[in-house]
């Protein structure tokens, strides 16, 4: 495992990456099963899987307690099979990366916050439909003012048309 880190922590990529982890736990099955009792491919598979949890909440409870206040000195009760096993997967699996917020559930002030930027944003957002709406109905008015202003106009045009004729006439 230690040799194979990408296999150990079940990151084998690329089109080939199923078929080449499948191959790896069946040597690594086979050879287990040469040193001692035998299991299927899926039951060493379990064993890893159990190990790498049950050290990763060893490893997790010991740094929660560093992180405590007044518990600096909280000695390491990691056994050798635990370390070689935090080689492996790293310790960051276990007790996070250092400097990185926890990225978590949203609390409940924050869904509120949330929830109520959206129903703001509803509001305005309807707020600038019914503004719209209004703006068309005043430009479909003044259209047609315009439209009533044309005519007149091209009716005082003629009459003054026909004035001019009257007058000149005369």
């Amino acid at each position: 495992m230690v040799s194979h880190s990408e296999f150990a922590n079940g990151k084998l990529m690329g089109p080939q990456g199923a078929i080449n982890a499948t191959q790896h736990w069946t040597d690594l099955s086979n050879r287990l099963n040469e040193l001692g009792p035998e299991k299927t491919m899926e039951q060493w598979k379990k064993v890893w899987r159990d190990l790498k949890r049950n050290t990763r909440g060893r490893a997790a409870a010991i740094n929660a307690a560093h992180r405590q206040t007044g518990n600096p000195d909280i000695e390491d009760k990691l056994s050798n099979l635990d370390n070689k096993v935090i080689a492996v997967i790293g310790w960051e699996s276990s007790t996070g990366i250092p400097g990185l917020s926890a990225i978590g559930l949203a609390t409940n002030e924050h869904l509120k916050a949330v929830t109520d930027a959206f129903i703001k944003i509803a509001e305005a957002t309807n707020a600038l439909t019914i503004v719209a709406q209004v703006n068309s109905q005043s430009n479909e008015r003044m259209a047609s003012a315009i439209e009533r202003m044309a005519a007149s106009n091209e009716t005082m045009a003629a009459a003054i048309s026909q004035l001019a004729e009257t007058i000149g006439k005369k």
